[in-house]
């Protein structure tokens, strides 16, 4: 997968291939569109690089660390 910002390729780990996988420098999920959405009922895969992340923690919105629980 791509990064949607910058294009680096975020390599999977042990033969990932969806949003469940293990994926290195960079996170990829599902997005789904809600009602309000040109979009509505669209679900998308999406890649970030830690990079990216890095470069606009400011615009993310932390929601917590499944590790840490």
């Amino acid at each position: 997968m791509k990064c949607f910002c910058c294009g680096f390729e975020i390599e999977p780990l042990y033969n990932s291939t969806d949003e469940k996988g293990m994926w290195n420098n960079g996170i990829v999920d599902k997005i789904s569109a809600n009602y309000g959405s040109s979009f509505d009922g669209e679900s998308f895969l999406i890649a970030i690089c830690d990079n990216c992340i890095e470069s606009h923690k400011q615009r993310l919105k932390p929601i917590g660390n499944y590790i840490e629980s």
